[in-house]
């Protein structure tokens, strides 16, 4: 699944965290990109049979929508399937997860209760089957990004067809039948496993190549068009030093692009390129 050593350790590591350690928060979430049928929610469900039933949830996009959280109260880890998110949704459910991911206390708001402050020991792990999944910047810290080796999901059919054709039976079927008949032999090699030397349960999410390339792909045609502006550096009112939300929206009209953005929305835009609102000045 994992080609490269170092990415298996991370996974390894953070399997072997949330198994031997329940309750004890790391600081960022897990997040593997792959594609159909290959085995990525295999690690997640074996978490989740080691844990145990009551420790932890599977957790859909809809339920991230929702304005109720107790989907992490009282759990060790949780699963986020599949997660896809566009535009503004996909903003709002980020910050509604940065606390669940680094935080050891977050409010807790529960249908018909009053919402209250309770102690985090959730530890995430999300799949996706794709690179724009959320618009993550290359230098967020609360994720750690990593890809499968198949790129498409004609790559897994092969890969697994090829294995039935040369061990005589489905691999990864044959993995979820001893996960869930035969848990104990998993838990005994997480017991005896050897954390690695990248092994750093205090320290944010480590970085990977395919952090930047999520980010990049969850760029917006807005983001894009600005970018390339800063870099050019020769339009008026849009360079590095100053910028006038003006001068963009009239470049965005003359390209056909129809961002719609007012007050805070703008500066959200904005900050991920290091621009602050300046103080009202009138010039004349």
């Amino acid at each position: 699944l994992l080609p490269d050593t170092y990415h298996q350790d991370l996974v390894l590591d953070f399997m072997a965290h949330c198994i031997r350690y329940p309750g004890r928060k790391l600081r960022y979430a897990l997040l593997i990109k792959g594609s159909e049928e290959e085995g990525k929610s295999l690690l997640g469900a074996v978490v989740g049979k080691l844990v145990g039933k009551g420790n932890y949830s599977i957790v859909g996009t809809d339920q991230l929508l929702e304005k109720y959280n107790s989907w992490s109260h009282g759990r060790c880890f949780a699963v986020v399937e599949e997660i896809k998110l566009p535009g503004k949704e996909a903003h709002e459910v980020l910050n509604k997860m940065k606390p669940v991911i680094s935080n050891e206390e977050v409010p807790i708001r529960r249908m018909h209760h009053d919402a209250t402050t309770e102690m985090n020991y959730c530890n995430l792990y999300l799949t996706t089957n794709f690179e724009d999944c959320l618009p993550l910047e290359d230098d967020n810290t609360r994720f750690a990004v990593l890809f499968t080796r198949f790129a498409t999901n004609s790559q897994v059919v092969a890969w697994r067809e090829g294995r039935v054709g040369k061990e005589g039976f489905d691999y990864v079927k044959k993995l979820w039948t001893h996960i869930h008949e035969h848990p104990h032999q998993f838990l005994e090699f997480f017991q005896q496993y050897e954390f690695s030397e990248h092994y750093a349960p205090e320290a944010r999410a480590p970085w990977t190549k395919f952090k930047a390339i999520m980010a990049d792909d969850a760029k917006t045609d807005e983001r894009r068009l600005l970018e390339d502006l800063l870099e050019d550096g020769t339009t008026p009112g849009i360079t590095n030093e100053v910028f006038i939300w003006r001068a963009f929206k009239d470049v965005m009209d003359q390209h056909g692009i129809g961002l719609r953005l007012k007050g805070k929305a703008v500066a959200g835009f904005l900050k991920p390129l290091g621009f602050i609102r300046a103080a009202d000045t009138r010039y004349s």
